[in-house]
Order: C-alpha cells, then sequence, then structure tokens
C-alpha cells in the first residue's frame, strides 16, 4: 500500500492502479442487501422511521427557492443566516427523500424516486453551490467557487448517482456528470492554485479536497483525469496534516477536528476503497493514530467537549467517523468512544438539536452502526491529556459522585479559529459547566473580516484571564504564552505559565505568571496569578461563568441544576463586580453570562491575586 501523502506517486503510476481495479462503489447500490441488513438493526430503524415521516410530512411542500435577493443578502448586510438556513434545508429534504428512497417498500419506491429526483434536479439547476460569504462577487453567486458546501454538494450528487444508478433518469445523470466536468474537475485542474484552501493546514484544505477528490473517484471514469486530481489533492494534503501537532493535538478544537479530520478520514476511505486498498493517505503516517484519538481525550461527561477557540461547548463527533477509525487504526478505545456516540445518538431523535442532517451524515451513520447497541451508555474512561506544543492540559477527578474535569490552555493568539485567550480555563462538575470557554460566536461578516476582537466571545475580555492596566491580549503569534511547567500525573495535576508576551506593551508588564494546581482526589482548583508591573493603575482578573451566581459569607456560590461550586478568595484578592455580558451564540440567540471581576486587596506593582474552585459536598 502506497502512501500519496508520504510518496510522490505520479498520474501516470496511479492511473495504471485505476486502471486494474476499475471504478468500484464507493457506497453500496440500492440493491446490496447490506441496507436492508442495517435498517433493522437499533436505532437504525427509528432513524429511518423519523426521517421518512418527516419526508412524508413535507412531501406536498415545494423547496424553498434561493432567490437573487437571498444570494445578494450577505453582501449587502453582512449576515450569513437568511441564505443558508434556506440553502441546508434544501440538502437536508433531498437527505430526507432519499432515506424514504432508499429504505423504500417496493411498492412506494416509484414515488419516493420521482420526489428524488425533483429535489436533486433543484439543487443542480443552483447557479452557484458555493456560500455567499465565501464568494467575491456582491450577488453572491459564483459558479466556479469551490467552497466548503459547492465540494459537499459534489461529493452528494456523485454519491446520489452511486446509490440510485439507473433509478435515475438518463438525462439527469448526464447533467450531473456534465455539472462536476465543468466546475468541479476541470476547474480544480485548471484553478487550483486560485482557491487558498489548497495551500491551508486547516478543515478548509480536508473538507474541499474531500469534495473534489471523492466525487471524482465515485463517478469518474476517465482515469487520468481523476488520476492527475488525487495526485495533485494528496500534495496539498500534506498541508492538511501539518495543521495538527506531532501528539496529534488540534488548534481548531473538536468541531472543526470533526469537520477537518473526519472528510479526511472519509475520502482515504474513497482512495482505499477505488484503489482495493493499494493507495492510501493514512498507512505509515505515525500521526494519524494520535490525530484519531483526539476526541476521546477532548470529551468530557454530559456530553461536552474542551471548547477552546472557535468551538461550541457540545460539539459532537460522528460515530461512523470513529468507528471507521476504530476498525481501520485496530483501536479499542476508538472502537470503545464510537460505540458510546452510538449509544448516545440512539438515546435521542436523530431530528434537530442542531447536528447536520444530510446524506452524506445518514447514509454512513447507518452504515457503522454497530449491531449491539447499548441503551444505557456509560461514557468509556477517558484519559488525562497534555499537548506541549498546543499548551493544552485536561486532568479529570473529583468523588465518583462528583466527578470533576478541568482544562486549560496556553498557547498563542495566532491558532486557527483563534482567541486571544492564553492562560483560559474550563471546571465542570457533573458534567456541567461553573469556569467556562463561550467558545464560536454567530458567525458574521466582519467576524471574519477584521472585526473579531470586538466579539466578547473571541477577546480576551470573554475569558477567564487577567486584564492589566485596561490592557487586554492581543492577537498575532508574538503575542503568546510560556509554558514552565506541566504534569497531569502529580497531584496535584500543575500546569505553570508565564503570559507576560501575551500582553501589549501599553500594559507595562514585566512579569504575569499563572499556575493551576488541580487535587485530583477533590476535584478542588486553585488558580494562582503573580504579577510584576512598571507601572500599576488597575489590575483585576475574571472567571467567566454562566452558572447562577450568589454569595454566602466570604463565599461565592455558582449553581446549575442543583450542583454547587464554592468560589474562595485568597486573603490578597476581592470580588470587585459581577458583570452581565451579552453575547450571540454561534446558533445566533442572545445569551448572557456573568464576567467576575476580582481585583487585589491593595494595588501594587507587585502582587498576589488567587482564588479557589471546589465543589460544595455539602449540598
Amino acid at each position: 500500500m502506497r502512501n500519496l501523502v508520504l510518496e510522490n506517486v505520479t498520474a501516470a503510476e496511479i492511473e495504471a492502479v485505476l486502471n486494474e481495479t476499475g471504478l468500484r462503489p464507493l457506497l453500496p447500490p440500492r440493491e446490496d442487501p447490506c441496507w436492508r441488513d442495517v435498517a433493522v438493526f437499533y436505532p437504525v430503524n427509528r432513524w429511518i422511521g423519523e426521517i421518512t415521516a418527516r419526508a412524508e410530512a413535507e412531501r406536498s411542500a415545494a423547496m424553498p427557492e434561493l432567490t437573487a435577493e437571498l444570494y445578494a443578502d450577505f453582501s449587502a448586510t453582512g449576515n450569513r443566516r437568511a441564505f443558508e438556513e434556506v440553502y441546508f434545508l434544501r440538502r437536508r429534504r433531498l437527505g430526507d427523500v432519499a432515506v424514504a428512497a432508499l429504505f423504500a417498500e417496493e411498492a412506494d419506491e416509484p414515488g419516493w424516486m420521482a420526489d428524488l429526483m425533483d429535489r436533486t434536479e433543484s439543487i443542480l439547476a443552483e447557479e452557484s453551490w458555493a456560500l455567499p460569504a465565501h464568494v467575491e462577487d456582491p450577488s453572491g453567486k459564483d459558479p466556479y467557487s469551490i467552497d466548503l458546501f459547492a465540494a459537499e454538494t459534489a461529493n452528494l450528487m456523485a454519491e446520489l448517482v452511486t446509490v440510485f444508478g439507473d433509478r435515475l433518469s438518463e438525462s439527469l445523470i448526464r447533467r450531473i456528470r456534465s455539472r462536476l466536468q465543468t466546475t468541479i474537475f476541470q476547474n480544480y485542474l485548471e484553478r487550483w492554485d486560485r482557491f487558498p484552501w489548497t495551500r491551508q493546514t486547516h478543515n478548509w484544505n480536508a473538507v474541499c479536497h474531500q469534495g473534489v477528490l471523492g466525487a471524482a473517484l465515485g463517478l469518474e471514469e476517465d482515469n487520468a483525469l481523476v488520476a492527475e486530481i488525487v495526485r495533485l489533492g494528496s500534495r496539498c494534503l500534506r498541508r492538511f496534516l501539518q495543521g495538527f501537532t506531532d501528539d496529534g493535538g488540534c488548534s481548531e478544537g473538536p468541531a472543526y477536528w470533526n469537520y477537518g479530520f473526519g472528510w479526511f478520514t472519509v475520502l482515504n476511505e474513497q482512495l482505499e476503497t477505488r484503489t482495493g486498498g493499494r493507495l492510501s493517505l493514512f498507512e505509515g503516517v505515525p500521526e494519524i493514530y494520535n490525530i484519531a484519538r483526539f476526541p476521546c481525550r477532548v470529551s468530557l461527561l454530559g456530553g461536552k467537549v474542551v471548547n477552546f477557540s472557535d468551538c461550541v461547548p457540545e460539539a459532537s463527533f460522528h460515530p461512523a467517523f470513529l468507528q471507521y477509525l476504530g476498525e481501520r487504526l485496530n483501536d479499542d478505545l476508538l472502537r470503545a468512544e464510537s460505540h458510546f456516540r452510538y449509544a448516545e445518538a440512539a438515546s435521542k431523535s436523530l431530528l434537530g438539536g442542531g447536528r447536520r442532517e444530510d446524506l452524506f451524515h445518514h447514509l454512513r451513520l447507518f452504515l457503522y452502526c454497530p449491531d449491539n447497541v447499548d441503551e444505557n451508555p456509560q461514557p468509556p474512561l477517558r484519559e488525562n491529556a497534555w499537548y506541549p506544543r498546543l499548551g493544552v492540559l485536561i486532568v479529570r477527578g473529583g468523588q465518583p459522585e462528583q466527578p470533576v474535569e478541568f482544562a486549560a490552555k496556553g498557547g498563542d493568539n495566532h491558532e486557527h479559529h483563534n482567541h486571544n485567550d492564553c492562560g483560559s480555563f474550563l471546571y465542570h462538575v457533573a458534567g456541567r459547566r461553573f469556569a467556562i470557554e463561550l467558545g464560536s460566536p454567530e458567525y458574521t461578516r466582519d467576524y471574519f473580516a477584521g472585526e473579531r476582537y470586538r466579539f466578547f466571545a473571541a477577546r480576551s475580555l470573554g475569558h477567564s484571564v487577567p486584564l492589566i492596566n485596561g490592557c487586554e491580549q492581543q492577537a498575532g503569534e508574538e503575542f503568546c504564552s510560556e509554558v514552565l511547567a506541566a504534569d497531569t500525573d502529580a497531584d496535584p495535576a500543575v500546569l505553570q505559565l508565564d503570559l507576560s508576551k501575551a500582553y501589549p506593551a501599553a500594559a507595562g508588564c514585566l512579569r504575569c505568571l499563572r499556575s493551576f494546581a488541580f487535587d485530583r482526589r477533590t476535584g478542588a482548583l486553585r488558580v494562582v496569578d503573580r504579577f510584576a508591573l512598571k507601572r500599576v493603575k488597575s489590575l483585576e482578573t475574571a472567571l467567566i461563568t454562566d452558572a447562577l451566581v450568589s454569595s454566602e459569607g466570604d463565599a461565592i456560590i455558582l449553581t446549575r441544576d442543583g450542583i454547587r461550586v464554592l468560589v474562595a478568595l485568597d486573603q490578597g484578592s476581592v470580588l470587585g463586580d459581577v458583570e452581565s455580558q451579552e453575547w450571540k451564540t454561534h446558533s445566533g440567540p442572545a445569551a448572557v453570562v456573568s464576567r467576575l471581576v476580582f481585583r487585589p486587596r491593595t494595588l501594587a506593582k507587585d502582587c498576589v491575586m488567587g482564588y479557589t474552585l471546589r465543589p460544595d459536598s455539602s449540598v
């Protein structure tokens, strides 16, 4: 097995392999008995029923239109939501009828196939598959722009032909092939160096290449064309893997691991399937094993994750990706994580809940579902973790009735999907969040066009870090932390950071040292900041929480779902204020969090502030 990321395999060599293996379906065609086999598994049978019922309820509803006004709305307003809600609803409805058609009884199949072709025709007729937020033209349209979702749509079209074959009309298949040839395959080969994602180290590289290469591998019969696309794409994907640390760390965070590496995983499966296991993106790459285990290390209780940077607190990992990785890498830890994720998904409706609901996800979820999903899932034992290059430490402890999870980060302020957050941390008890990371706010034009650090969620004011002489941390690789000590095995577990360089010269900061000490037995966390300043006008540190804040004597109480955390200040620190801060969540609604402001009892150039969080075992 030759690895196209490690070796410079020529297009002629790739073509020779493709000529020998022939066009192999990357997903089973509808008549394959595997679809009937998985349809009887719990919970696939329930999921199919839910999706089919929704498709039936919406059967008479016309596909919502992507009008010229919607395409142009982002350019006019900077808001993505109006267009994207319709765009993704169209693909969700196509996915619903595709599932209904795939699993329909023989008598019902013709009607569902007619619906499927109508919806496929509607998406094929879209002038531009790219999101207006990713298109330069003020019209919001560019049929030759390949972004994340144009690439996804290309792969979708190829998979519809793969699964449903000649049940689709010859005319429809011919037009799908023609559009992919023109706007995807030839477009990619002729203009690849004009697409920034071919040179980037983050999720765009993997997702866009999966759509382009995956569609070519699944549908294109011109092996010379496919070989050249695969040769070029595999070289660009080297850059994607460089975005991970050697120990498997992903600075983009869990949600973008799922998106970027998840799609890279699918592409590897597509490549190995099409070439009969002779060509790979995985084989012989030692980092793959550590990258694959990232979800096992950053997952927290209650469906939460370590959500530094742009990541929602409850990011989900696709069970099918984990199941494939467990089997492909022969890794029991990944198999256990996948089984838990399947069991967790089985306990809920597949509809809504902020999950992606399209054919790409549904078919893989069904195909990889084990036949022994546990109806009472218990999370697998998860390891403590230390990612030196990211400066991220994750430790678990506390008592069985009140398990505590703590994570903190150093790093720098020029990471993928960066927040100015050197020294920030999380503190969870029994799956509830107390010291929190807001994660990704609503994505708008301003957020990606130079105004990112005016958003509360991304600026250091929105993190549990110091504010020195009114100065927040600044963005840039030079604004960074230095790890002085880190040990997950010690008791207490420790992380010591020098945050001095994270602040601008105007802060007058000679030294800002932050130390964390986490008692793994009791779950108590002590946070201490030591300052040496050229001058001092104001000094504070903060704790960001969305728990209920109250006080009892000298103790500050954080309460959520009946669980209480006590915050005890050192003698040299006082609670200065409890600020209410409004921000817009990633999905759009406004939310309010509290910013607890701690100040030194005596303001001085050299001072120490500290506090301790601990579960309240008296309740």
